[in-house]
C-alpha cells in the first residue's frame, strides 16, 4: 500500500481526486485554515461522486463507523459497509486504514492511498481521505473518503 500525507496534484492519478482535493483546500482556505465541515463540501462535484464516497465518523472508543458507503464502492467491494466499524472488517488492509485514520486525528490533513485488494475483483483502489469537522448541530469528526476502484481483475489476462 502506498500512503501519501498531504498529497499534491501529482500524487493523485485521477482527475476526480484532484477536483475533490481542490474543493477541500478551498473550503479550508475559507475557514482560515480550519478543517471544513462535511456540509461545506456539498455541490455538483460531491453529488457527481456520491457513488464513490464514504462518510466515516469517529466513535468515542477511537474506532470509525462507516456512516455511508457509496453504491459504486459497495458493488466493487462486494458488500455495503454502512453501519459497520473499520475494526470489524476482516482484512489486513482495514487495519492499515484504521492506522491511517488514527494518524489523521493527530495530523489532520488529506491522505492519499493506493493499494491492490486481494479479496475483491478490483485491480487497485485509489482513496483520497479528507478530514471533516463535525456539523454545528450534530455529527462527529471524521472523514469524507473518495474511493475509486480502478481496473477489473476479472477481465484481466
Amino acid at each position: 500500500m502506498r500512503v501519501v500525507s498531504n498529497p499534491v496534484d501529482e500524487d493523485l492519478l485521477d482527475a476526480r481526486e484532484r477536483a475533490m482535493l481542490k474543493s477541500w483546500r478551498n473550503a479550508t482556505f475559507k475557514r482560515g485554515g480550519g478543517i471544513p465541515r462535511r456540509g461545506e463540501l456539498s455541490g455538483p462535484l460531491i453529488d457527481d461522486l456520491a457513488a464513490n464516497l464514504m462518510d466515516l465518523h469517529l466513535l468515542p472508543d477511537g474506532d470509525f463507523l462507516y456512516a455511508r458507503c457509496g453504491r459504486a464502492v459497495a458493488a466493487a467491494f462486494g458488500s455495503d459497509v454502512t453501519g459497520r466499524r473499520t475494526s470489524e472488517l476482516p482484512t489486513a488492509i482495514a487495519r492499515v486504514f484504521l492506522s491511517v485514520y488514527r494518524l489523521g486525528l493527530k495530523h489532520p490533513m488529506p491522505y492519499s492511498t493506493r493499494h491492490r485488494s486481494p479479496h475483491d475483483r478490483v485491480g487497485h483502489w485509489h482513496r483520497l481521505i479528507l478530514p471533516v469537522a463535525p456539523e454545528l448541530t450534530e455529527g462527529a469528526r471524521g472523514y469524507l473518503v473518495c474511493s475509486l476502484p480502478i481496473g477489473d481483475r476479472t477481465n484481466a489476462n
